[in-house]
């Protein structure tokens, strides 16, 4: 059994945080049976929460118990497909999937306005 972190500011052991794009669920490097503590949900991922809900559904079903700091919440195969927890993903992956493409739009933007001042 492994215990992993996945924490802000922090590389993980495994992979880089923000973007699995299933780079977790097909990794072999974390044995069955460990547990993978992120201290918020959008450690995981920020894609769109059928993707990102997917991917927790993998890593779930491979053994591995996710333990999220954040909510309190620790997600294996016993509740993960009870309701509070299914919302509790939705709405968390939603608003992170939001929060990024805000994010990517203001630098886009400041970008754009950083060329625009040096020509």
């Amino acid at each position: 059994m492994a215990i992993i972190l996945f924490m802000a500011n922090f590389l993980p052991i495994v992979l880089a945080p923000n973007r699995m794009k299933g780079a977790l669920t097909r990794t072999n490097k974390i044995p069955k049976g460990s547990i993978l503590i992120v201290e918020e949900l959008d450690r995981l991922s920020r894609e769109v929460p059928r993707i990102a809900i997917s991917e927790i559904w993998k890593l779930v079903d491979k053994g591995i118990e996710i333990h999220v700091l954040s909510e309190n919440l620790i997600i294996n195969n016993d509740n993960i497909d009870n309701l509070d927890v299914l919302l509790t993903l939705l709405i968390k992956y939603s608003r992170a999937n939001d929060e990024s493409k805000i994010k990517s739009v203001r630098v886009k933007d400041a970008r754009r306005r950083k060329r625009k001042n040096i020509y």
